[in-house]
């Protein structure tokens, strides 16, 4: 939706009722247009003035509270049945890929939900338009959209990482393989290194003064024989 309305705008344009995008189909445009975000942890409820300190614990309350805001028409589309096209989790940073989501993913499956992704795209189109407009529309919204629907760009974001989280990052990269360094070289010593327990020590420093290899000069003298 940040990306499709201002396409709209901009064409001096709005979202028509078939579009499945639009708020008057959205069960829960009232909420949405009365939640205020006034920091990253301070959310705002614009029926009641109740604040809190996460989006999560707003919707609690709108569930709890308000919900007669909730609009009841044959027609509403839940927006996040679309939330394949919209990666709903990777743009905000919720999820990251990881090796198997990479490895098990399918460009047949992906095909066709860039496929699916055109056809809702095309169906929000006014009708009318000239189609050097129509063209523009789609090609803007197809580059916000449905192009990062393939297995090399699902999980690809246009935002970049601060200078805080790139440090943090590395710190914990650089923690965590000291650590596993560490761990394989004690691990190391304790089943490839034999360390002498004390008896055994023992026996070795015996066996060492019985073969002459300790034998202090001192003792030796007070055992010579007599010689007249």
């Amino acid at each position: 939706m940040q990306v499709i309305v201002p396409v709209f705008a901009s064409e001096g344009q709005t979202l028509p009722r078939v579009c499945g995008f639009h708020k008057e189909r959205d069960p829960y445009w009232e909420q949405e247009d009365n939640t205020i975000q006034e920091s990253a942890n301070r959310w705002t409820c614009g029926f009641c003035g109740k604040t809190f300190i996460a989006e999560y614990y707003l919707d609690l309350h709108y569930d709890n509270r308000h919900q007669q805001y909730v609009r009841q028409v044959p027609d509403t589309v839940c927006l996040a049945e679309y939330c394949d096209i919209f990666r709903c989790d990777v743009y905000p940073g919720i999820v990251s890929v990881d090796f198997w989501d990479t490895v098990l993913c399918l460009e047949d499956d992906m095909a066709e939900l860039q496929q699916t992704c055109q056809e809702v795209v095309s169906s929000c189109i006014p009708e009318g338009l000239p189609e050097e407009t129509v063209y523009w529309m789609k090609e803007r919204i197809f580059n916000a959209t449905c192009s990062y629907l393939t297995c090399k760009s699902y999980w690809h974001t246009d935002e970049k990482l601060s200078g805080l989280r790139i440090f943090l990052q590395v710190f914990v990269n650089m923690a965590v393989f000291s650590m596993m360094i560490l761990y394989y070289i004690l691990a190391y010593q304790h089943f490839y290194c034999q360390f002498p327990s004390d008896e055994n020590k023992q026996t070795w420093q015996l066996e060492q003064i019985t073969h002459g290899h300790r034998i202090n000069p001192e003792r030796t003298r007070m055992y010579r024989p007599y010689e007249p």
